[in-house]
């Protein structure tokens, strides 16, 4: 009886850590679609929200390079 929980509990254990890497994937994926979906929109504030741009960690400067780069240049453009 003890190996029987044993085994169950096993199971249990293993569908819940799979569960979790696939939300965890889910949430990755949803998090790059709205970054794309706010490059392509040119969506500044949404960029700065979902970018991890370490090259300056204040939010309001990287509004304004971003902001100079959207009006300068069409990077976004295809």
């Amino acid at each position: 009886m003890r190996r029987y929980l044993m085994t169950v509990v096993l199971i249990l254990l293993v569908g819940c850590t799979v569960k979790n890497q696939l939300t965890l994937e889910e949430e990755v994926r949803q998090h790059v679609e709205n970054y794309l979906f706010a490059v392509e929109t040119d969506d500044v504030t949404s960029i700065i929200e979902y970018a991890d741009d370490l090259r300056s960690p204040d939010k309001e400067e990287q509004e304004k390079e971003y902001l100079e780069i959207s009006l300068s240049e069409e990077v976004f453009e295809t």
